[in-house]
Parts: C-alpha cells; structure tokens; sequence
C-alpha cells in the first residue's frame, strides 16, 4: 500500500501532498508516507480512540507529530462539505469476508479487533462505502489507494467502475503475485 500511494505521488509530481489516512490504527501507513515524503502533511482518523492514542505516540516517537493531525471519525464523518480537498486518501480497511473466519492465522485473529479485520458476508462492505464516499474529500485527479484481499480484485475493480466517480482504476499484486492494493483516480 505504501510503496503504491508513493509511486502514484512520484508519478504525478506532487511536492507537498495533502494525506488522509482512513482507519488508521497505529499510524504505520501514514507515518511510513510523512517519513518519506518529507513536505507532505496529513490528517488520520481512526473510530477506536485507543488506536488514535497508539498513533499518536509512534508519530511523537518519529518525530511527525507537526504534520499530523489526528480525528475521532468512522471513515469520513468527520469531514463535512467544502473540506478543503486531499490530494491523496489511503485506507486498509477490514476486508475479510465473515465465512473466512476460522481460515485466519492465528497471529492476526488472535492480536487484531474484529471491527479491524471483517467486512460482511463477502468482506467488501467497507471498501465499497469508502469507493462510493472517498471522492467528494479528494481533489479532481487525486487518488484513492485501498489495500484489499488476496481475491478481491475484480470485485473492487468491478465496485468501482459501478460508482462511475473514478476516470482511472487499478490493482496492483503483491510480491507474491496475488491482487492486493486497488488504486483509484478521481475524474
């Protein structure tokens, strides 16, 4: 997911880029972006306030504490109309759909929240509310970059091009050759 949303951010240029971070637990991606992209600033939000508060110190302990800023909010609740618009939003929302439970490794089921891991009957829940919602906080031509599952790539792809709200969409694998991030550009 990073190594995506900073391969977008080189390609189209952006010197000082605006980041939201959705649901952004301890703040890995996000902080992993300002400590690459040294003029970038960002906004993370984040539904748990305890995940906030771990965000909060990895980014003290990383010395980014001045360019980000931290919101209390499910998905985009926070933001309301005219926000000023992001260049970039990323997320890795929960995406494991609800029958795959018992296939989980154990180091994931047993350390994670399960409101951090499931989403739904087919795991894309979330990933189609952030397709459908994530637009009207980005700027025209700016970039929504999603981490999803393993098998969920034509499915995303499929999300969307339903919402008809991106002119360029899409999925970039893993190193082990399996489908992993969506990438979305905003008409």
């Amino acid at each position: 997911l990073v190594e995506s949303a900073l391969g977008i951010l080189e390609r189209e240029r952006w010197v000082s880029p605006w980041i939201l971070d959705l649901g952004t637990g301890s703040g890995c991606i996000v902080l992993a972006l300002l400590k690459e992209l040294p003029r970038a600033m960002a906004v993370a939000t984040d539904i748990d306030p305890l995940s906030l508060e771990t965000a909060k110190k990895n980014a003290l302990s990383h010395g980014l504490q001045n360019r980000l800023f931290l919101l209390a909010a499910d998905w985009l609740s926070a933001f309301s109309p005219g926000t000023p618009p992001f260049d970039l939003v990323v997320s890795n929302p929960p995406y494991v759909a609800e029958p795959d439970a018992g296939r989980l490794a154990p180091e994931v089921a047993g350390h994670e929240p399960r409101v951090a891991l499931f989403a739904g009957p087919d795991g894309m829940c979330h990933i189609r509310r952030l397709l459908a919602e994530v637009p009207r906080v980005l700027k025209p031509g700016g970039w929504f970059v999603c981490e999803i599952g393993w098998d969920q790539g034509k499915e995303a792809e499929k999300a969307a091009g339903a919402t008809a709200l991106y002119r360029h969409v899409s999925i970039i694998k893993d190193l082990a050759g399996n489908d992993r991030v969506l990438a979305g550009k905003t008409r």
